[in-house]
């Protein structure tokens, strides 16, 4: 789906309802699931094996910006959005969090936990002709998206190792915690970005 200045946005599920806008973000992860609602990453631990990903919770606000930015004109702020993210039966999740995470098998009674309508059938099917107008197919649109997300990343790592927030834009310190040192923002508590395995600074 394309957002703004030639930039997409890949979603995974999306459920039109009288009740709202169902976005869900799936992850076939199983082990461990471990993450808070603001940490920008959280941790799958597998068979004894570590290993980081992208918080769920925050790549599903990405998802629904890029649905409001579509559906903004017609429908201005009168669409409730709902996120959900879910993983398989199999993974044991380990979050504190405020948002919808669930499994898989679970989806439907959470949906069905929704019943306050703010949506006629007319705005539903208007809402579903957009998003499919909207949809990007093919593979050379897979494969731009893909870079897009790649440089976002790597200006990301290079604001880390320059000493900079990449939330912010503030000074990163190093800090000893309660697992080890690890780079946070000085703009805290108001951002609370920090980095637990930080890159060699340049």
């Amino acid at each position: 789906m394309p957002i703004e200045q030639g930039t997409t946005s890949q979603i995974d599920h999306v459920v039109l309802s009288p009740y709202g806008i169902f976005v869900i973000e799936t992850k076939n992860m199983r082990g461990w699931i471990a993450g808070k609602e603001a940490s920008y990453q959280w941790t799958q631990t597998f068979y004894r094996r570590k290993s980081k990903f992208l918080n769920p919770i925050l790549q599903n606000l990405g998802h629904i910006k890029a649905i409001d930015h579509l559906l903004a004109r017609d429908f201005g702020d009168n669409i409730p959005y709902i996120s959900i993210i879910a993983f398989p039966d199999q993974a044991v999740l380990k979050v504190d969090v405020t948002h919808e995470v669930t499994h898989f098998s679970n989806l439907l009674p959470v949906i069905g936990t929704y019943r306050q309508t703010y949506l006629d059938l007319d705005a539903v099917l208007k809402i579903d002709d957009q998003l499919l107008a909207a949809n990007i197919e093919g593979r050379a649109a897979r494969k731009q998206h893909v870079a897009v997300i790649k440089q976002k990343l790597a200006a990301r790592q290079q604001q880390i190792a320059a000493g900079h927030c990449p939330n912010c834009g503030k000074q990163l310190v190093k800090r000893s915690g309660k697992y080890g040192e690890f780079l946070g923002c000085t703009g805290f508590p108001s951002c609370r970005f920090k980095e637990t395995s930080p890159p060699q600074r340049q």
